[in-house]
């Protein structure tokens, strides 16, 4: 792999990413946080889920040792949206 193609897939995932939270958005807070018996509970666990899975990631890239896993909830898309940010590997 070279770098022009890491760029492009960190650009897909921004992508992805945005088009996410986009289709989140929409939901009303009661289909954000309803449980629907899925591995982690529904779309709120499961995104709190993958925003645990990337701070492991990422601090493992840094040589760093890895955080346990969120405990939070999150109870407001925006909460998760700001922490996804902050471990976004493409805004460091």
């Amino acid at each position: 792999m070279d770098k022009k193609e890491i760029e492009l897939l960190y650009e897909y995932d921004k992508w992805a990413d945005l088009k996410m939270f986009e289709k989140i958005a929409a939901l009303t807070r009661d289909q954000y946080i309803k449980n629907l018996n899925s591995s982690f509970g529904g779309i709120q666990g499961t995104l709190v889920h993958i925003l645990s899975a990337n701070k492991i990631w990422l601090n493992r890239w840094m040589g760093k040792e890895p955080e346990p896993l969120l405990v939070e909830n999150f109870p407001q898309l925006e909460i998760v949206k700001k922490q996804w940010g902050y471990v976004s590997v493409r805004d460091r």
